[in-house]
């Protein structure tokens, strides 16, 4: 007897495949989809650079030294990333955690997309932040004793087109109306033509990619725009040490962290 199979829902014929065609059907939206996958640029490719980026120490130098040029003594060597991870947590993982001389938590956090709701979150990676430091230092809470926790600083680097009519935003103006007896922290918000560094570059690169790739519809589109991007990079100097030190490392370029998955196909220049 011939083996059968039933595929989806059972319609008022019952129709009846063969097993043979249900592993062709099945084989056949598989490809798709896969093809689907090689070919999708990742939508979250600007916090993926942004995340690749400040995983280098001399970028986190960089950065730090950038928001804060008061302070002309720090070394790579007193900045240790904290970022938080969910991967045992629920709550979600932020962009860049920085605890410089262990005493000052910086917490940096990549938007394109303006939300008030990023300062709640500023604040949750803050106090999440805050409880890893003092579990990694065996602190008792409950200790008669006044207990040392580290200072924070919060920045949100915002490289969307709509323009915030503020430099900080706070978490008691928009949620608790300012009432003083309710809970307060704070962000500054960087934007706009900002100047300076490696924050300029990211910023510049993001304000490139959005002019071309967001307007992309196909593939093949995304691909093109995609390569162009690069190249205006490559033009301006964005980001031109850090392609380069991918290049002698070996290691993924730039235009690798904004698809999905490899295999598309690419301009012939490389970086």
């Amino acid at each position: 007897m011939e083996m059968v199979a039933v595929w989806g829902v059972c319609t008022m014929a019952d129709r009846k495949l063969t097993y043979k065609e249900v592993l062709a059907e099945r084989n056949a939206y598989k490809a798709e989809n896969e093809a689907l996958k090689r070919d999708r640029v990742n939508r979250q490719a600007k916090n993926s650079v942004f995340l690749n980026l400040f995983t280098r120490k001399e970028y986190q130098l960089e950065l730090y030294k950038e928001l804060f040029p008061e302070d002309t003594t720090i070394t790579a060597d007193d900045l240790e990333l904290v970022t938080l991870d969910n991967v045992l947590t629920f709550h979600p993982s932020n962009d860049l955690g920085l605890l410089a001389r262990g005493k000052l938590i910086v917490l940096a956090e990549a938007q394109s997309t303006w939300s008030v709701n990023i300062i709640f979150r500023l604040a949750d990676y803050y106090y999440d932040s805050a409880m890893s430091y003092l579990v990694m230092r065996n602190t008792d809470l409950y200790s008669s004793v006044k207990i040392d926790i580290p200072d924070v600083e919060a920045f949100v680097i915002y490289t969307g087109r709509k323009k915030i009519d503020k430099d900080v935003i706070s978490l008691n103006q928009e949620f608790f109306g300012g009432n003083p007896e309710k809970p307060e922290f704070k962000a500054r918000i960087i934007q706009g033509e900002y100047k300076g560094g490696i924050i300029e570059e990211y910023m510049g690169f993001c304000r490139i990619w959005d002019e071309h790739v967001l307007t992309a519809k196909t593939p093949e589109q995304k691909q093109e725009a995609v390569a162009v991007t690069i190249d205006l990079c490559i033009e301006k100097g964005y980001l031109a040490e850090y392609r380069g030190a991918h290049r002698a490392e070996g290691a993924r370029r730039p235009v690798d962290v904004c698809f999905a998955r490899t295999g598309v196909k690419r301009r012939r220049r490389r970086l």
